[in-house]
């Protein structure tokens, strides 16, 4: 029949039969050296396709083709590219054995976890895309993290408006420089520490709050006069908000203190003697008066309250039990008064009503040592008149 192939198998339809044929499929590689008899693309040499077939029978499917994590099948027909626990259907990043759905989650710019997101748990001050640890304005205010003195606040940045708020807010090392004392929420500890910081304040009214004191007070500060930085005192704001307090050493027949927070006490024919002392909790070295005057509380007719050396007191608490009064005026917790009015006036008698200035040189400082918490004004009278004092009738005393 002319033919040797007859029912035998022949790929490549020539006329020898494949048992016989030294290259079955015509390719340019013969049998021996073919990897794939069958096949007329895959041979010795030929181009290798990016598939699951060793084209060219070097019995590698990579060749030159990608192949990131170096297993035995190049990146396009290799299901986990990278070789880590997700596979690339899944997988965020193919070519990053560290990134998968479920790894451990670092602080940086990368989604280690695939989850979309770089913050995870955590911190995340200003709520945005970047976590803290690379965001470079973490509150997202106009200053970046690099000049930003507080990154996590945003009103505190470089050239912000100072707050009432005791931080400084502008960055420029200084707190509550142009609001200090304006609020409760910024108080000074004192006029003393508010003209120690900004001694270009002028006189006015501000809160103070030092020592232990619960709350702010509106006092006001004398900035100029003296050396400025004296915290002032009234008589109201010494009783209503420093516990002014009259204490009873020798009782005469009337004492308290009036509707206008004026201590006074009056005797008899016999004597008198008192203590007025309130709280000055941001603490004191110096005092001294502005306008104040005291005043006679004689029971009016032919009596007379008495000042003079001969009543002259030195030591607290008996104060003036003696022919003459006398007021004063210091720490409670020193042996005596600082100072007073017997001091500077001669024997004189002053008549129900009268008032008297206080007498000693003006603009006069008077120190008691080491930092007092604590105020006092002693007064009273012996003697067989009916008199008596009202010490702080009217003015201010200072203190810092």
């Amino acid at each position: 029949n002319l033919s040797l192939v007859d029912t035998f198998a022949n790929f490549d339809g020539d006329a020898q039969p494949d048992c016989t044929d030294s290259n079955d499929d015509n390719d340019p590689d013969p049998d021996v050296t073919d990897c794939d008899d069958a096949n007329a693309a895959i041979y010795t040499g030929a181009a290798e396709s990016c598939d699951a077939i060793d084209s060219n029978c070097n019995l590698s499917l990579v060749d030159t083709f990608p192949n990131f994590d170096g297993d035995a099948q190049p990146d396009c027909t290799d299901s986990n590219d990278d070789n880590d626990p997700d596979p690339d259907v899944t997988d965020c990043n193919d070519a990053n054995a560290a990134i998968y759905t479920g790894a451990t989650e670092l602080c940086d710019a990368i989604d280690s976890n695939c989850d979309t997101s770089l913050v995870d748990t955590f911190a995340n001050f200003d709520g945005d895309a970047q976590p803290d640890c690379i965001d470079l304005n973490d509150d997202n205010d106009p200053d970046p993290d690099a000049t930003d003195c507080n990154d996590a606040s945003v009103t505190i940045y470089t050239g912000a408006a100072e707050l009432c708020d005791k931080l400084d807010n502008d960055c420029d090392t200084v707190v509550d420089d142009g609001v200090a004392g304006t609020g409760a929420a910024c108080a000074v500890a004192s006029c003393s520490a508010l003209h120690t910081s900004f001694p270009s304040l002028a006189t006015s009214t501000y809160y103070i709050q030092g020592g232990t004191m619960a709350s702010a007070v509106q006092m006001r500060c004398e900035m100029t006069a003296q050396g400025g930085g004296w915290t002032v005192m009234t008589p109201c704001l010494a009783r209503n908000s420093f516990g002014g307090t009259l204490t009873t050493i020798v009782a005469g027949t009337a004492s308290g203190v009036d509707p206008q927070c004026r201590p006074y006490g009056q005797d008899d024919a016999g004597a008198h003697a008192y203590n007025y002392t309130f709280n000055f909790p941001p603490g004191y070295t110096q005092f001294t008066f502005s306008s104040y005057v005291a005043a006679s509380n004689a029971v009016t007719g032919v009596y007379t309250s008495d000042l003079g050396p001969a009543g002259l007191v030195t030591a607290w608490p008996t104060n003036p039990i003696g022919s003459t009064g006398d007021v004063t005026f210091g720490n409670p917790g020193l042996a005596g008064p600082t100072t007073s009015y017997d001091v500077y006036v001669a024997a004189t008698g002053y008549a129900a009503g009268a008032t008297i200035p206080w007498p000693g040189p003006a603009n006069t400082a008077y120190s008691v040592g080491p930092s007092a918490t604590q105020f006092r004004i002693g007064f009273g009278e012996g003697g067989g008149e009916f008199e008596g004092w009202y010490p702080w009738w009217s003015g201010e005393i200072w203190f810092r």
